[in-house]
This record gives C-alpha cells, structure tokens and sequence, in this order.
C-alpha cells in the first residue's frame, strides 16, 4: 500500500506575481506562507537540481504552470518525489520537533528500539552516530494534525495502522516515515561532503611541509595515494543512496594514511623549533 500524502496546512500568500513563475510554482506546491523565510528557504531547496533522488529529472510546464517530475522508469508525476520531506520539515517546526523532544524525554528509546527502527529504515550497523540520530528521532516522532494510530485485523492479527480523519487514507507507514528517510539520506551526503573536505585540507597541509613525490613515496606502503581517495569519495558521492562498504573503506584509510603523516610532519616540525629554541638560547 503507498503511503498517503502528509498534508500540512498553511496559508498561502494570495500575491505571487513578485516571483518568477518557476518559484510561484513551487511555493504553490509546497502551499507555504511566503512571509516565512523558513518555509521559503524549503521552496529554494526544492527547486535545486541536488534536491532529486538520484535517475529522477524534472522540468517546467510554462503553459500549466507547474513543475513535473520523472522518475526511473520513466513515468511522471505531478509532485516533488520528496515531497513528503518538505512537508514534514515544515510539521517539525511548527511545534513537531519540540513534541519530539518532549515524548523521547518522557520515555528514552530503548537500545533495542533503535537497532529496529534502523533496520526499517535501512541504517547499517557500522553507520556513523549521526545517521542513527534519525533512528532515534523516529521512535518518538508525534503525528501530524488529523492523523491517528489505530489497531485494525490483518490476517487474523491485530496491526498497527495510521489514519487521516479528513483524507480517510490509512497506512502501515507512519506519516512521518518519508521524512526520516529523506533527512537519513541527507545527513549521508553531509558525511561525505565533510570527509572529502577534511581529506582535501589534509592534502594541502601536507602538501606544505613536503613535495608531491615524498608525499606519495610516504603513502605508497599503504597503497592509498590522495588522488585514490578522492576519485572514491566522488563517485561514492554521486551514488548519494547508501555508503558503498568498499569505496568506504578506502576513503577511511586514506583519511588514517594522510592524517598518521600529517602528526609525523607536525613532530619534525616541533623538532626543528625546538633546536632552533635551543641555539638561539
């Protein structure tokens, strides 16, 4: 069963000519306040390229004025394919993570929670503390307006299941589970994009306090050159949906080859100042 669409109710600016038809387009999908400039920094990150799952495209129908969106296989639709993200995001601050704060605080997730609800979400064991977050934010996510959990009769057994007063959609999923996933996706990318950056300020550094070739004769042992690392992390990067276990590997052991030779340059570094100390002395 697909999931029904979260809905998030708020008033839309009734003038729109002050943007381009592109952008009227887009906060009219989102149906956001346009005097929020939370809410429009949302409506700049949907139009963004970036924003889209990895094979999806999308383009401007000028004569209907709205945005359609392709996926995979080919077939259009009418919506952002994360837009349940947007409008959860928009549910989070209007109240819905102070909720969420408040339930985890009243009632901590146990271990044994968390490691279920990542492997529903799809997090893997070895992934970093800040992916896991996402787990532990989902176990205490509330529900938004109008929706309600209910227990109904599926094969005999009792289920848990979500239902919309208003839409009368009901669903397995959790109304906020295309949020956590979307935002589980994001932080990934966020990961790589700060161990790429990292891995490029130590090459610099590096880079300062000897040559290209002592540099590559140093990491040679371990078989990781810098250039490897990056080539990894960029097409790691691009894939953008999970962190490919060997690609992650090589990533970190360049990170631990480039950092090891930095901390031995800093010493010979210290060395000479000291004995430069010295002779002043």
């Amino acid at each position: 069963m697909e999931p029904a669409t979260l809905t998030v109710v708020v008033e839309v600016a009734p003038l729109l000519e002050k943007f381009s038809p592109e952008v009227a387009a887009a906060v009219k999908q989102l149906n956001v306040d346009t005097a929020n400039d939370r809410f429009m920094k949302l409506v700049d990150d949907l139009l963004r390229p970036e924003s889209l799952p990895r094979g999806w495209t999308a383009g401007f129908d000028a004569e209907q004025g709205a945005w359609w969106y392709k996926d995979k296989a080919g077939q259009l639709h009418d919506k952002h394919p994360v837009f349940d993200y947007y409008t959860g995001a928009m549910f989070m601050d209007q109240g819905g993570y102070a909720q969420l704060k408040a339930s985890a605080k009243e009632r901590p997730p146990t271990a044994d929670e968390v490691q279920q609800m990542g492997l529903y979400l799809g997090i893997k064991q070895d992934e970093d503390p800040y992916i896991w977050q996402v787990a532990q934010m989902a176990l205490s996510a509330p529900l938004p307006p109008g929706w309600a959990e209910t227990v109904m009769e599926t094969d005999g057994q009792p289920t848990v299941m979500f239902e919309n007063a208003k839409t009368g959609a009901v669903q397995q999923d959790h109304p906020l589970d295309n949020y956590f996933r979307e935002l589980m996706r994001r932080r990934r990318k966020e990961l790589l994009r700060k161990k790429k950056a990292a891995l490029k300020t130590l090459q610099a550094l590096i880079k300062m306090g000897m040559g290209r070739r002592s540099l590559l004769a140093s990491l040679a042992g371990a078989g990781q050159p810098p250039a490897t690392a990056d080539k990894h992390a960029e097409e790691e990067e691009e894939e953008a949906e999970t962190l490919d276990p060997v690609a992650q590997a090589a990533l970190f052991g360049a990170w631990q080859g480039l950092l090891g030779t930095a901390v031995h340059l800093v010493h010979q570094q210290v060395a000479q100042l000291h004995g430069q100390v010295a002779l002043v002395v």
